[in-house]
């Protein structure tokens, strides 16, 4: 954050400099917790989406597809996030639980490819996060391109064995949205 950024906005809300600096004792303070509702709302926003609809398949594609919506409209947001250390471990597990659902009943319907985890789907929303932000501006259809065909890559259509992932708590852990583990 830019050196003497906050005074403007905070007028604006009607907050004085010493309430701020009680609730927020440094900027980055400030920054993450509001970066940490955004992370949030976008989540349950997926949640809600998944959640309105019957159809397995259709959950989960609703759920991917919402939370990268959010990102992509807000790339320079996601971008200062990503460079100050990304998602909190609290936002990471809020993804991973709201990830557990659709990884549940698709499981449970049949149409999810033998072997794919909700770890694996959590890494791979990190994965397509990524491509987001480097796609831009320039190819912004990019990233659903890429969802479409990664979800066709987790159809049960799909039965050959996956390879081992390894440690699944550590898979777990490290997917963030930066491809680096961030715990706290």
């Amino acid at each position: 954050m830019r050196r003497g950024s906050l005074p403007l906005p905070i007028r604006r809300g009607g907050v004085g400099m010493g309430t701020l600096y009680r609730h927020f004792p440094t900027k980055e303070d400030l920054f993450v917790t509001v970066m940490e509702a955004e992370f949030t709302a976008w989540f349950a926003d997926g949640h809600r989406a998944a959640s309105a609809t019957d159809d397995p398949w259709q959950a989960l594609t609703s759920f991917f597809e919402h939370t990268l919506t959010h990102q992509a409209h807000n790339r320079a947001l996601v971008e200062t996030y990503v460079a100050t250390g990304g998602p909190t471990h609290r936002c990471a597990s809020l993804c991973d639980s709201f990830m557990s659902g659709p990884h549940a009943r698709c499981l449970d319907a049949g149409v999810l490819r033998p072997g794919v985890t909700s770890a694996d789907l959590v890494l791979l929303l990190a994965s397509l996060s990524q491509v987001v932000q480097t796609s831009g501006d320039n190819r912004p259809g990019q990233w659903r391109r890429l969802l479409r065909i990664s979800l066709d890559g987790l159809s049960s259509r799909n039965t050959e064995p996956l390879p081992d992932a390894g440690d699944e708590q550590g898979l777990a852990e490290s997917a963030t949205w930066t491809g680096r583990t961030r715990l706290g």
